[in-house]
């Protein structure tokens, strides 16, 4: 733990690999080698698995070319990047991966092909998280959640206009930070009797346009956030991208 008793921990939203932005990605990777971190934050939709998504069953030529062993490759390659700058002044910082809905295509997937079942095709087992020390949390699966102090995390389930009101109300967290969304939202309630104030805020996400958007418009945006943290007392930061560039810190760090 540093000497002012602050932990810090970089939170990373949806970046569909091998659909990620990689400008914005270095850029964030920039910012990781100023800090120390204690740890770090997956939101989940670390991959897209468009090539075995149902929204592209019976199209081949939407998925003409790839193959799910190089899209692992590619994630691997990402994952092992984060690892690297997380760790960079920190051995020890931890790393933690929460499932998605894109994650669970994969298994969506092998429940319709059960002969695939015991070939290590599963993301914990393909990406060896286990060996790179990357911790999982079966959120779309299961429902878990991973929580630092007073604060929570999970992939997210909502899409409507209010989503963060809705992620709020049903968590009930003095925070709960999500992704899934792409869009960045806060909202805040007050819980009668109590004084206790609970709140939601998603992260937008980290990945380029998707085909399947068509050019439509869409409220998109990048960010990443910081959690910094000591004793009971936190602070966060949602740091908004534009143009593959923020500023945090004091320092433009672009991509």
């Amino acid at each position: 733990m540093p000497k002012n008793n602050i932990t810090r921990w970089l939170v990373i939203p949806d970046l569909h690999v091998p659909s990620h932005d990689e400008k914005s990605l270095m850029a964030v990777e920039k910012l990781m080698e100023d800090y120390r971190w204690d740890g770090c934050v997956l939101l989940g939709d670390l991959m897209d698995f468009d090539v075995i998504s149902a929204h592209n069953h019976g199209k081949p030529r939407l998925t003409e070319g790839k193959r799910l062993a190089e899209d692992y490759k590619v994630a691997a390659k990402v994952l092992d990047r984060i690892i690297s700058k997380v760790r960079k002044r920190n051995h020890c910082a931890r790393v933690v991966y929460i499932s998605g809905n894109h994650e669970y295509r994969l298994q969506r997937y092998i429940d319709g092909n059960p002969a695939l079942e015991g070939m290590g095709l599963e993301v914990p087992l393909a990406l060896n998280l286990r060996e790179r020390r990357v911790e999982w949390i079966p959120f779309w699966e299961e429902g878990k959640i991973f929580k630092l102090g007073k604060v929570a995390f999970g992939h997210g389930l909502y899409t409507n206009d209010l989503h963060a009101k809705k992620h709020c109300l049903r968590y009930g967290c003095e925070l709960f930070v999500y992704g899934h969304t792409h869009a960045i939202q806060y909202y805040s309630s007050e819980m009668h009797g109590n004084g206790t104030t609970i709140a939601a805020v998603s992260l937008g996400c980290l990945c380029e346009p998707m085909p399947y958007m068509m050019g439509r418009p869409d409220r998109w945006e990048q960010a990443v956030g910081v959690l910094e943290m000591c004793g009971g007392d936190y602070g966060f930061n949602v740091i908004r991208i534009v143009g593959h560039k923020f500023i945090y810190g004091g320092r433009v760090y672009e991509g």
